[in-house]
């Protein structure tokens, strides 16, 4: 979003311009941050720069930029009211503003309609979506590629495939002709309709643009980066119990060697990564590497770090599939009962794989229950289960908000 000069944007500041010079420069390092996938410094600087813009610049262009900046990373960071009310603030500006409509507020706009589907809120989800498609088409802006991407999750989540399908291929078009200035933005459009494709039974076009991802993710961080190391976990998901399952597991150990020698050994991808090659493990029992990659998980679990609740869940889940056909069902309960209240409680870059754990531990749980004769909650259970199947899991980041 360009900020425009003080005497056009509303009230100017009491001090000239030495309070916008400095805005200027923290936003900067904002962008630099989250360009580099520091979103916590990222979100830390708008932070500074939206005290700057309260005490300098009410009513003005760039304390709504400030907002809608600060609300980008407050969705990523899985705080949704906190960005919908940022969103309200700068939208509340921008509308008051002489030159009224303007390409932040279409960003502002649309960034709230998918924040109200994260929520469930459909019909607001769709109404905002598509205002702020069309709001873009009216200002004659180039097809944004969040604006279409938001539009796209939108309209696939409600089942109007075909108005999906179209948002997507202008989504992955626009991510294409300008993908060297929007980072991550390009990965999330070419990772959210490789998961369309997959619902939907196209497996090869969702390898396709999995693929594709993979070469942007190198060209835009190297094959030794976090970045790059996502894009080989998702494809690996792709081939997990398939044809090719070795592939799978090759590109699993790619992916958790380049996490943990990357400063990423705490994160969700990582936790994932081991979770994964352990669960294969187990499922064409070779007990030594299951046991290998549960004992590192169980390691996490114990250092008390960020991805502590993340690890235990995932290696609970994973002794109770070892564990099967002990005999003690008793203790097999309770260790997934206790597993599925962490995974359950997972957010943030921990959400893919809690909602994995939650949906595999349900069904088992399930039917360990109504081998005991519990069938009502069984049949509960199942349900659960259903309803968690049949949720559009999008993948969210930080760059799926991105205004730029």
């Amino acid at each position: 979003m360009q900020v425009t000069s003080q005497a056009s944007t509303g009230r100017p500041s009491s001090d000239g311009s030495q309070p916008l010079a400095r805005w200027h420069d923290v936003m900067g390092r904002a962008r630099q941050s989250s360009a580099a996938g520091d979103l916590a410094t990222a979100r830390d600087c708008c932070k500074d720069a939206l005290e700057i813009a309260e005490a300098h610049g009410p009513g003005t262009e760039w304390l709504a930029e400030s907002y809608i900046r600060l609300a980008d990373l407050s969705a990523a960071f899985d705080q949704p009211d906190i960005a919908l009310r940022l969103y309200r603030q700068a939208v509340a500006i921008l509308e008051a503003l002489p030159e009224g409509a303007s390409t932040a507020l279409a960003h502002a706009v649309s960034n709230m309609g998918r924040l109200h589907m994260l929520n469930g809120e459909m019909a607001r989800a769709i109404e905002l979506t598509t205002a702020g498609d069309a709001l873009q088409r009216k200002l004659n802006m180039p097809v944004s590629p969040s604006i279409k991407l938001n539009l796209a999750l939108v309209v696939a989540t409600i089942g109007r495939e075909q108005a999906a399908e179209q948002a997507f291929e202008a989504t992955l078009a626009a991510a294409d002709r300008c993908r060297g200035s929007i980072g991550g933005l390009a990965f999330a459009a070419n990772d959210n309709f490789a998961l369309f494709a997959i619902v939907r039974g196209r497996k090869a076009d969702a390898e396709m643009a999995l693929r594709r991802c993979l070469i942007l993710r190198q060209e835009a961080a190297g094959p030794r980066h976090r970045d790059y190391a996502e894009g080989l976990l998702n494809l690996a998901r792709l081939h997990l119990r398939g044809e090719a399952e070795e592939e799978a597991e090759t590109l699993l150990l790619q992916a958790a060697d380049v996490l943990s020698h990357s400063g990423s050994a705490t994160t969700g991808p990582y936790i994932e990564a081991l979770y994964l090659l352990a669960w294969q493990a187990v499922h064409r029992k070779d007990a030594a590497a299951a046991e290998k990659f549960s004992e590192q998980l169980r390691s996490l679990a114990r250092a008390r770090s960020r991805s502590a609740r993340a690890a235990e869940a995932a290696a609970l889940y994973l002794a109770a599939l070892t564990n099967r056909d002990s005999g003690n069902r008793a203790a097999l309960e309770t260790a997934m009962r206790r597993a599925l209240t962490l995974a359950d409680r997972l957010r943030g870059d921990f959400r893919r794989l809690g909602d994995d754990l939650s949906g595999a531990l349900l069904r088992d749980l399930a039917e360990l229950l109504a081998e005991t004769g519990r069938e009502a909650e069984a049949e509960r259970l199942e349900v659960r289960a259903d309803e968690l199947r049949s949720q559009r899991r999008w993948l969210v980041t930080g760059f799926v908000f991105a205004t730029a």
